[in-house]
């Protein structure tokens, strides 16, 4: 499958995002993966606030500071779910599909 040349440029800047975000992006999706696994909202909230905060102050990825911290049982695979690019976007082209239709500059 060939992409537009727009969402080719979508997605570069997407990743871009990410990466300049230390991963901080997938926090809601790591928060939901914890409660998945058991935990309670309130403790798995408390846990990616501390490891999100963490991450940003020693400027590491978002996802090593969990995979060493003990609080979180997630494995390789859950992690591999939660730090997903392609599902964080999954909706991105109706976004960006809405704003062509309203005439925003950029928009395809």
């Amino acid at each position: 499958m060939t992409l537009p040349t727009t969402s080719v440029r979508f997605y570069l800047s997407a990743s871009l995002l990410v990466d300049g975000s230390l991963g901080l992006v997938f926090s809601q999706s790591v928060l939901l993966a914890l409660v998945a696994s058991g935990l309670s909202r309130d403790d798995a909230y408390r846990i990616v606030q501390r490891d999100a905060r963490q991450a940003w102050e020693e400027r590491r990825a978002l996802r090593a500071v969990l995979e060493d911290d003990p609080e979180v049982a997630l494995g390789p695979g859950a992690l591999d779910g939660a730090f997903d690019l392609h599902r964080l976007l999954r909706h991105a082209g109706r976004a960006v599909d809405a704003l062509g239709a309203l005439g925003v500059e950029g928009a395809p």
